[in-house]
């Protein structure tokens, strides 16, 4: 039976997920990468999913609203790292090989890009691609 660990910050992010033939566990990490990284570490210890989900909130078009981002190439840019690319930091997660070898995603034609920083937006600017959160890279990292 596949095994989902959904993961969500915040209980106002929180959405029950009911599919047949599945095993859906949940992990409230808290908000922020290092929170994130660390209550994701645990419970993929003692779950061990098959794949995790992060559902949440997210900026994008339009400020601080739920936000769907399901892909094919998911990729992940850590904001506060983009900014010490002269020093040569990795800052980018492309998910789609290891997504691809567990067999997830196959069919999907779309890609996203979700950026992810210790700190509140209230405007796009200097990011790569669609939306930006708190958590996903560091997930994404831990995954």
């Amino acid at each position: 039976m596949l095994k989902i660990l959904v993961t969500y910050a915040v209980q106002g992010e929180f959405t029950e997920i009911k599919w047949p033939d599945v095993e859906v566990y949940y992990v409230r990490t808290g908000i922020g990468k290092v929170k994130s990284a660390f209550h994701l570490s645990e419970a993929i210890q003692q779950v061990k999913p098959d794949i995790v989900i992060n559902q949440g909130t997210t900026y994008g078009d339009s400020p601080y609203q739920p936000y769907s981002a399901f892909a094919g190439n998911p990729y992940f840019v850590d904001l506060d790292m983009h900014k010490m690319t002269g020093l040569g930091m990795e800052y980018r997660i492309d998910s789609s090989e290891l997504l691809a070898a567990r067999g997830f995603c196959q069919h999907w034609t779309e890609s996203a890009t979700c950026n992810t920083g210790d700190s509140f937006l209230t405007e796009l600017t200097d990011i790569e691609g669609d939306v930006v959160d708190m958590e996903a890279y560091a997930q994404a990292f831990v995954c």
